[in-house]
């Protein structure tokens, strides 16, 4: 279906009203979410007829129904990715057995970040998960699926767990990174996993396609991003995609008022301790100075709110290509 003016602009205001409400808006809410008046109920009903069982779907004669249909849709904010969760998982309980027994009280940064994953996980979605760490090893002895939202990774086995026979299990060592920071290697094994996928299923013009996005457009609107997953390149990546946490909403990326892009490759950069902006990639920062190359206006934290996207914890796998 083409992406008419009307449509994207519902699609825009059904995104920013699911960030904040569970249920759907009523006919007059999305009337205001696009900045229309009631009394034009009439035409947004009939565009979003045009929208039925392609972009939205709704029951009939039941108040608050309406709903995106697309997982691609939905707002990436509030979806954590299981794999990256069981990540930090294995790795953290991978670097708590080579704990001495007297600092076993002290969580590694893996664990405890993988614990916190896996609370917001199941508190996203209702459902239990361990609250402390007794209560994590007590589940870690049983299967991965035992916590609900490790059910919808496919191929997962209920045989499988973190901790067997007192001892971490061959899958946490599978599933461990290397590294001194760990959330960056998390994140590089995101990559790993579509180059892999690509690579087994002989997708090598969806990889190029992707490895280009990645590399020229770091930051992008969530809008843009949507549209891109629509193209034909990307067909055979769009299911492995909506699930990894390639692009993350801005205002997540980090805790600022607002963000400053390098003028080069249009990545996030970071604060230095004089107040100062540097890209993490020093290449850049020299190229700028050599080229001239002016700071890009900064980002305020509202407008990154409204829907851009930046990629996240990548930076060693982005130079290799700049």
């Amino acid at each position: 279906m083409k992406i008419t003016k009307h449509r994207q602009k519902i699609l825009d205001a059904l995104e920013r009203w699911f960030r904040i409400h569970q249920q759907g808006p009523t006919l007059n809410e999305l009337c205001q979410e696009l900045g229309m008046r009631p009394r034009q109920k009439a035409t947004v009903q009939k565009w979003l007829q045009t929208m039925r069982d392609i972009d939205v779907q709704w029951e009939d004669h039941s108040a608050r129904s309406l709903r995106l249909l697309r997982p691609e849709l939905e707002t990436p904010s509030l979806h954590i990715s299981l794999t990256d969760t069981l990540r930090y998982l294995a790795t953290g309980v991978v670097q708590w057995e080579k704990l001495e027994l007297q600092k076993r009280s002290q969580i590694p940064e893996a664990l405890r970040i993988g614990m916190s994953r896996m609370y917001l996980a199941s508190l996203l979605r209702g459902e239990q998960a361990p609250e402390n760490l007794p209560q994590f090893f007590d589940w870690a002895e049983t299967s991965l699926t035992s916590w609900k939202p490790a059910q919808d990774i496919k191929y997962l086995s209920p045989e499988i767990s973190v901790i067997e026979d007192g001892v971490v299990s061959d899958f946490a060592r599978e599933w461990q990174v290397s590294g001194n920071d760990v959330v960056a290697q998390v994140q590089e094994s995101v990559l790993r996993d579509v180059l892999e996928y690509c690579r087994g299923n002989q997708l090598n013009d969806a990889y190029r396609a992707f490895r280009l996005l990645i590399i020229t457009k770091p930051t992008l609107h969530y809008s843009e991003y949507r549209q891109q997953l629509r193209l034909p390149e990307f067909q055979p990546l769009r299911e492995l995609l909506t699930t990894l946490e390639i692009y993350v909403d801005m205002d997540k990326f980090a805790e600022d008022k607002a963000y400053h892009l390098c003028p080069r490759c249009k990545y996030v950069q970071r604060q230095r301790p004089d107040g100062t902006y540097t890209c993490c990639n020093p290449w850049c920062e020299r190229l700028c100075a050599t080229s001239n190359l002016q700071p890009l206006p900064a980002i305020p934290k509202e407008k990154a709110i409204d829907g851009n996207l930046v990629m996240n914890h990548v930076t060693s796998f982005i130079k290799k290509f700049l």
